[in-house]
């Protein structure tokens, strides 16, 4: 599981920032979308946790997975609509301008994206401590988020690969249904069995 991606990707990775500088958001513009798009991933990792303490892992995780791939989906559709397809070089002559609402969905887009990736990745996080074995828990769990790391870059990896073949909103769709691939794992996960760790949901 911890070698599939959870959830989408592609708003979180250079196809985001890619698309920021297209689309005309200035320095100051991209810097103040990442800094609320940490802020408030922060913010929902930790709040991910909490909840899934009180309501249960799976369930929650499945729903956050799912929010991750809403916002991705509505963005390929704007820039569909908005026929903003391949990548456009940014010192190009006579360049189209996006819309003020393609924009505008985008700013959106990234922001309830990080904040749906946030909760996932905090109940996420709790449910790799679940399945680890005490003696060599901090080993495993190393293990499982080398390997959420090595899902970033082969994803970053493919993702640059089908913008410049297909374009952004195909690779935002399949970005999407690459990361809901997950949830026919999910129910095959089981917490150990034996006293339950504190914190343990």
């Amino acid at each position: 599981m911890s070698l599939l991606p959870c959830g989408a990707y592609a708003l979180s990775l250079a196809l985001q920032s890619n698309l920021a500088v297209e689309l005309g958001l200035s320095d100051p513009q991209i810097a103040v979308l990442n800094l609320w798009s940490t802020v408030i991933f922060a913010f929902a990792c930790v709040a991910g946790g909490w909840l899934s303490d009180r309501f249960g892992r799976h369930r929650l995780l499945a729903l956050f997975v799912v929010l991750t791939v809403a916002p991705t989906l509505w963005l390929a559709w704007a820039m569909q609509g908005a026929q903003w397809i391949m990548p456009i070089d940014v010192k190009a002559p006579g360049r189209p301008q996006p819309s003020a609402a393609l924009v505008a969905t985008f700013w959106a887009a990234v922001i309830s994206f990080n904040a749906f990736q946030g909760l996932h990745y905090g109940v996420l996080s709790a449910l790799f401590m679940d399945v680890t074995t005490p003696a060599v828990a901090a080993t495993q769990f190393t293990a499982y988020m080398a390997m959420g790391n090595l899902v970033i870059t082969y994803t970053a990896w493919w993702q640059g690969l089908a913008i410049e073949r297909w374009g952004y909103p195909v690779t935002l769709a399949m970005d999407a249904a690459f990361g809901l691939a997950v949830l026919f794992l999910l129910p095959m996960i089981k917490p150990a069995r034996g006293p339950r760790r504190p914190g343990a949901g």
